[in-house]
């Protein structure tokens, strides 16, 4: 069973905190009489989020895997490039233990949409063939269909490889 460990919510230290088991509390000040777990709820997007509220009264709707990930994990960068994922598939289990940074592209491989073993490769029902598409510059280029779903990973494979010539 993992301890919880508490720590400040990066730019908003002194304010509220996270623990590695995905609690968010807002600490005690200002007439307070105790800290307050805050309540998660989930979002379009299918992540829990929850609202802060900074020093000069702005609020901003955050996602508790990212809040909890960054917390816990100094050397992460984040940027539009990378993807948290809950390795169970459970939106509300934001323990650190959990969570995982991965890339965009890799996140492609998480989709429960995928008809593929392959990244990048789909099957598309109404032309009974196999659609690779690879994501890059921001933007999703479509390769082609395929007969065969070797043929369409093989596609999406050498435009990986040629993605900076």
């Amino acid at each position: 069973m993992m301890k919880e460990e508490y720590r400040d919510v990066k730019g908003y230290e002194e304010i509220y905190q996270v623990s590695n088991l995905g609690k968010i509390k807002s600490l005690k000040r200002r007439g307070r009489t105790s800290d307050k777990i805050l309540k998660q709820t989930l979002a379009a997007n299918g992540v829990m989020v929850v609202c802060l509220v900074d020093y000069n009264r702005k609020t901003k709707t955050q996602p508790v895997n990212r809040i909890v990930f960054k917390a816990f994990n100094e050397d992460f960068v984040d940027n539009r490039k990378t993807v948290l994922v809950n390795l169970d598939g459970d939106a509300s289990n934001n323990r650190i233990d959990n969570l995982n940074s991965i890339s965009k592209r890799e996140s492609l491989s998480f989709s429960k949409n995928s008809s593929s073993k392959f990244v990048g490769v789909s099957y598309h029902k109404l032309n009974k063939r196999w659609l690779a598409s690879i994501y890059l510059n921001d933007k999703v280029n479509y390769l082609g269909y395929f007969t065969d779903e070797l043929e369409a990973h093989e596609a999406y494979i050498n435009a990986l490889n040629n993605k900076d010539k």
